[in-house]
């Protein structure tokens, strides 16, 4: 006696077909509601692995941008309070070029405190000065290095704009007025090309700031053209699948050989 096995083929094969429709359709609805088409590696693992590298980028580009922004505010501030210092630098001087022509002792006390009061008080700027709890001018200064956070070469502050200048420590007494004259022209004109080149410096970091933001923007429009969907192009899928889908189902319900036939000409 033969044996006799349930072989409809084409109702598994239609089966299976609309189960494929019916997750397409799923995919389609769901990158027309998120407006990305490669939300996980399996989707497109080329495109996947090239928005995962951009944004690598990016967060290595956001980090360089923050340092640049923080060592441009730290600048600015050394820049603000350097020229605060040689103000009064320049208020003692000012009064010790009088010092001369003074023709009595309590002229000439009165210029020496005058001076002593503007010395102080750049000595006390000078010392008192911080940054994000930090003293900007601890002793002998450093350059300052600023990590861009990409493979570029890193921004290096040289030590020379970092640096203050105030030789005269102690109280000017009428003994050392022409030396200490002497000084406070030296330190002012030390002073004055600081300044100078903090803000030569902070011109360079805000172009370097404008460049790293371009990248990122660059970047971050990549990232949009690679996953976001064509919506015409995946409305028309999801169109022609939901046709599809209606069609197989029918063609499944009537479960013949004719129906797989009807499905091979519509499909292809």
């Amino acid at each position: 006696m033969a044996l006799t096995f349930n072989t409809d083929v084409s109702s598994k094969i239609l089966s299976n077909h609309l189960s494929k429709i019916t997750k397409e359709i799923e995919l389609n609805t769901y990158r027309l509601t998120t407006g990305k088409k490669i939300n996980k590696p399996s989707d497109d693992p080329a495109g996947y692995f090239m928005i995962e590298n951009l944004n690598r980028q990016i967060s290595s580009n956001e980090i360089g941008l923050q340092n640049v922004q923080i060592a441009q505010s730290e600048l600015t501030y050394r820049e603000d309070t350097l020229t605060a210092i040689n103000s009064s630098l320049q208020s003692a001087l000012d009064a010790l070029k009088g010092y001369s022509s003074a023709t009595d002792e309590t002229a000439k006390e009165s210029i020496l405190a005058t001076a002593n009061a503007a010395l102080k008080g750049a000595l006390e700027l000078k010392n008192t000065a911080e940054f994000n709890d930090n003293k900007l001018y601890p002793g002998t200064a450093t350059d300052m290095t600023i990590n861009l956070g990409d493979d570029t070469n890193n921004i290096i502050i040289d030590k020379s704009v970092l640096d203050v200048q105030i030789k005269r420590q102690t109280d000017i007494t009428d003994s050392d007025v022409s030396s200490v004259i002497s000084q406070l022209e030296d330190d002012i004109k030390a002073n004055t090309a600081a300044i100078s080149g903090l803000g030569a410096y902070n011109n360079l970091l805000s172009s370097t700031a404008d460049n790293i933001t371009g990248k990122i923007e660059a970047y971050e429009s990549t990232i949009e053209t690679i996953s976001s969907v064509d919506v015409a192009t995946e409305t028309a899928k999801l169109t022609q699948n939901q046709i599809l889908q209606q069609v197989t189902a029918a063609l499944l319900s009537q479960s013949s050989n004719n129906a797989y036939l009807a499905l091979s000409l519509i499909t292809g």
